[in-house]
């Protein structure tokens, strides 16, 4: 407040330069303000004119400074998917198996499998990441016992319901001008299919190890199943030397 009155300059910077200042608080009277002042038309500087002009800079810059203060912020089903990510994928070594597009010869021999999925870890502490690598691990090995074989079942389901009424009325007077009759008839149908799809994988495996265990996103970690046929050949020497 300045004399009882109030600063717009103070409480609304967002839009003022230097001539406008000049004009509203008080006119280009001091040296300072003549500069600043040269640069508006001279019509600008009567009275009236300042007094016009100051209520139509106080409404621009009102309603600038309110929409400036909004961002815009994306709904969810306005988001897009990123781009940029780290793809699930199940990598076979072998050695002796001949081309892709023949069958396997018979000396093949499978040397090593690479399961890699992702998981994200919802936040950034050291528990989140913690948690987040184990689902990580854990989709890879389930990813790999699917690819050994898994049980689909898919099923189909088709129900419809039906109803319907009738509603009928009349009337009648001794005036034939009066007399009336209604009938309404109601149907309705309603058709619902459900398609199921069930996937089921059960194997024990051995000679898996995780590999490979990366941070791959802000939230997002990645981590990598490896099965070789030298850590399964480590585990059956294991067992026979109990």
């Amino acid at each position: 407040m300045k004399g009882g009155s109030l600063d717009l300059f103070s409480h609304f910077p967002c839009f003022w330069t230097g001539g406008e200042v000049a004009l509203y608080r008080g006119g280009c009277g001091s040296p300072s303000d003549s500069a600043l002042c040269s640069s508006l038309p001279k019509a600008a500087l009567g009275s009236g004119m300042k007094k016009l002009f100051g209520a139509a800079v106080i409404g621009v810059l009102m309603a600038s400074c309110a929409s400036s203060g909004k961002p815009k912020v994306a709904t969810i089903s306005g988001q897009e998917l990123s781009k940029v990510f780290v793809a699930e994928n199940l990598q076979v070594t072998s050695v002796g198996c001949g081309s892709v597009k023949k069958a396997p010869k018979s000396g093949c021999v499978i040397t090593e499998i690479e399961s890699t999925s992702t998981a994200p870890s919802n936040g950034g502490s050291e528990t989140n990441r913690k948690n987040a690598m184990d689902a990580a691990c854990a989709y890879a090995l389930a990813n790999a016992v699917r690819f050994l074989g898994q049980d689909v079942e898919n099923t189909v389901t088709v129900s419809r319901d039906g109803a319907s009424s009738e509603v009928s009325g009349s009337r009648e007077s001794s005036d034939r001008s009066t007399d009336s009759a209604s009938r309404q008839n109601n149907n309705e149908t309603t058709t619902a299919i459900k398609n199921t799809i069930k996937m089921s994988a059960s194997r024990y495996v051995k000679g898996w190890a995780p590999s490979r265990q990366e941070i791959v996103g802000p939230q997002e970690v990645s981590c990598t199943q490896r099965w070789s046929l030298r850590n399964q050949e480590f585990i059956e020497t294991m067992r026979s030397q109990k």
